[in-house]
């Protein structure tokens, strides 16, 4: 196939899945709940959140975003709404040998509601609510084919039970993921700015392929792009698609102040309410891998104010110093620093000496640095 038509029939492909699935679906759900986002950074970033990698709350995102944790990560966010309803969310993802799994556990409550005869006595008191519990797995294309490094795959399931008035329903959901992490260099371009360098990372995701009770899921699709425009700046934005609804246009901008103090604002066009958002950040990397406490706040016009609250947390423990050494390995060699790239290896080979994958990226990355280096040699034989 000629290489210029793959994007194209990638694409084609994956419009055409999302068209066949959505069109057996009725245009309401039982389980909107889902809709809900689950982080406070995403909600400061406009819930653009596709393509965001390395965070646990990728699991209600794009499972496939999941790949770049290294060690245990954890999150918890609290959720106030109106009338003494709330939600708490939980998440967690641990990388185990070229694997990353994760679960998450969200919980709303409504507020209790009491039912009085017409006398006033009452006669029952109930609590309605809503629970999803999922599982999901990522891992990197690289372990299947060497040209799909930095190419992610990922899965999701989930279980959901509602409890009602006198009543409760159950159902299940799957969610299919991938992402991919490149640069302008790795692409072609010759400039050598710092732009060039800077990872660019693309999420396509299927959500909510399932049923709750006697109705489907609320179906979504969503393409995702994110990246460094300079130090501390990070952009992203989504596309999004729900059946019998106009398109989500979203977009999110994060700017870190002294690697501490973290600024986010966002917009969310096509929703009905809270289309516009803040966030505020701050993080404390000193003695974890990553600590950050986020707020965001949205208006939601006649149902009142959103506050979010969530942590998340990477700890340096249970580290696979192989897998480690292996993953920072990649990260440099994505971003054309080569000699960083086998420093990294080489630690990681000198662990473990017999891990064929580290010794076929050495292998293929010693032959790259011998072929540059006679392009250069040419090079300055030529002036």
């Amino acid at each position: 196939m000629n290489r210029n038509l793959r994007p194209r029939a990638a694409g084609l492909i994956l419009s055409l899945t999302f068209v066949f699935i959505t069109l057996s679906y009725p245009l309401t759900s039982e389980s909107d709940f889902l809709k809900i986002p689950k982080s406070a950074r995403a909600i400061g970033l406009g819930d653009s959140y596709t393509s965001i990698i390395g965070d646990t709350t990728a699991i209600e995102y794009n499972p496939a975003a999941m790949n770049t944790i290294d060690n245990l990560a954890l999150s918890f966010m609290y959720q106030s709404w109106i009338d003494n309803a709330y939600a708490c969310y939980f998440s967690g993802a641990m990388k185990i040998y070229d694997f990353v799994i994760g679960t998450s556990l969200y919980y709303v409550d409504y507020g209790g509601f009491s039912h009085y005869d017409s006398y006033g006595m009452l006669l029952s008191e109930y609590q309605p609510h809503d629970i999803c519990w999922k599982a999901a797995i990522s891992m990197d294309g690289g372990l299947l084919f060497d040209f799909l490094t930095g190419f992610s795959v990922g899965i999701g399931a989930g279980v959901i039970g509602r409890g009602l008035a006198d009543f409760g329903t159950w159902g299940l959901t799957v969610d299919l993921g991938i992402n991919y992490t490149f640069t302008l260099q790795r692409l072609g371009f010759k400039y050598d700015g710092e732009l060039f360098r800077m990872p660019i990372n693309a999420g396509f995701a299927i959500q909510n392929i399932g049923f709750t009770g006697d109705s489907t899921a609320p179906l979504k699709g969503t393409l995702g792009i994110s990246a460094g425009l300079a130090k501390g700046l990070y952009l992203s934005m989504d596309v999004a698609i729900e059946y019998g609804r106009p398109f989500l246009y979203k977009m999110g901008i994060e700017y870190t102040l002294f690697n501490i103090l973290i600024l986010r604002t966002g917009f969310n066009l096509g929703r009905d309410t809270g289309n516009l958002a803040f966030g505020l950040g701050l993080r404390y990397p000193e003695y974890f891998n990553d600590l950050r406490l986020d707020y965001a706040f949205s208006y939601l016009d006649t149902l009142g104010n959103n506050h979010n609250f969530s942590v998340y947390v990477d700890f340096p423990v249970f580290v696979d110093h192989v897998s480690q050494y292996y993953q920072q390995g990649i990260y440099h060699y994505l971003h054309g620093d080569y000699e960083l790239a086998k420093e990294k290896w080489l630690k990681a080979l000198a662990i473990d000496p017999e891990n064929k994958l580290v010794q076929k990226k050495l292998h293929d990355l010693e032959k790259l640095m011998k072929l540059n280096q006679m392009i250069e040699n040419e090079k300055g034989m030529s002036k």
